[in-house]
Order: structure tokens, then sequence, then C-alpha cells
């Protein structure tokens, strides 16, 4: 595709229903939504202000997870429970931007069975999080980031979220940037490959209960 570029993880998917290729990288910083039955037909959104690096789809097919440059994450739903004038093609709408990365987005997975987010960027992020409404759009940010001990910091490049309330979970401490992240069929464990020897595992039982800030 033109002007596509690809980041550490891949930055495109297809819709759970099979009729759309969403895709990120691209110059203008959007997510787009390509309908395979006819590649003319292509939808743009806008919501990261830096190209989107790593991109994964929800199974149960409205949920999609972006991460970009620009050191968010963002939730977006591909279909909207409005009506919609007919002959038009909705955009995917963004639901939840996740803040609190200190560098740009590696890699992300999220899973829908188990309502878990798993997102990795470079060894000196850290996240903490809380949600303000504001636009429609409820955001996680990162308060207190200075307080923050830089060693721990570099131990923290990866985040668990839960993409329906947008809320961050807790830390998962990783030797090592991450390369890529991945969460269970049955939803039942996190992995986490990294530049660092050996592979980290995690129970996504874990991530049911927030640490505090």
């Amino acid at each position: 595709t033109s002007g596509h570029t690809c980041g550490c993880s891949p930055s495109y998917g297809v819709s759970a229903d099979g009729c759309w290729l969403l895709s990120g990288g691209h110059w203008d910083h959007t997510l787009r939504a390509t309908l395979l039955s006819s590649p003319e037909t292509c939808v743009h959104a806008q919501q990261h202000t830096s190209v989107i690096t790593c991109l994964d789809v929800g199974s149960d097919g409205v949920s999609v997870v972006t991460g970009s440059v620009d050191t968010s994450l963002v939730v977006w739903s591909l279909y909207r429970s409005t009506p919609i004038p007919a002959g038009a093609i909705p955009a995917p709408r963004p639901t939840y931007i996740l803040t609190g990365h200190r560098t740009g987005l590696l890699c992300v997975a999220i899973s829908t069975q188990v309502d878990v987010v798993l997102s990795g960027a470079a060894p000196d992020s850290s996240v903490h999080s809380r949600i303000v409404p504001g636009s429609g759009i409820a955001r996680g940010i990162a308060p207190g980031a200075a307080a923050v001990n830089e060693r721990s910091v570099n131990e923290r490049s990866c985040a668990i979220w839960c993409p329906s309330t947008g809320r961050f979970v807790r830390w998962l401490p990783l030797a090592g940037t991450p390369s890529a992240v991945a969460i269970s069929h049955s939803g039942s464990g996190l992995l986490v490959a990294s530049s660092a020897p050996g592979t980290e595992l995690a129970n996504a039982a874990d991530a049911e209960t927030p640490n505090g800030p």
C-alpha cells in the first residue's frame, strides 16, 4: 500500500467478519479501513498525532487497538451503535485513549474474551493511569510521572489494560525491549518476546485486579 511503513509489529489486520482490511503506518497518521470486496472503498479515521506502528483486531468483530510513535494507544469501535444514513460507510470510532508510555509503541495485542490489552514500548516507558472523560472519549493518563524511579521505569516496558473501560491494570516487568506480544486463545496466558534471552509469560488472571497508582 502506498505510504505504508511497518513498525516493530504488524500494523494491519482483518476485521472478524472478513469484510475490512485495517491498516496503520500511513503518512497522515490515520487508521484506514479498506473494503476487501471493493478495494477502492476506503475510510480514514484519525486520532493519533504520529504514525501507527502496531495494530490488533479483537475477535468480537468490533474492537481494534492501535499503538503509535506518539506514545499512545487508541481503542477503536468498528461499528457505531447509532443508525447510519443509507449509502454511508462508517469510519472506526475512537472509544478510549490510553497514555502513559514514555516512548513509541512497538507491539500490542487485544483479547476481547478476557477483556485485556497488552502493550509494549521501549524500556524507559512507564504507565500510571486514570480515566478523565472529555469529548466523548475516556482518557487514561500518567500523573506524577516525575516521581517514578528511573530504574523501575526501565523495567516496565509492558502494560496491561482493560479495553472495555480504558483502565490501566498493572505493569508486566520485562528485561530487554519487547518485540512482540500475544494473548492466548483461551485468554489464560500473556506472552511477550523481547531482545533479552527467553520469553516472558504471565497469567491473564493476574490482570483482573488493578494495582494502585
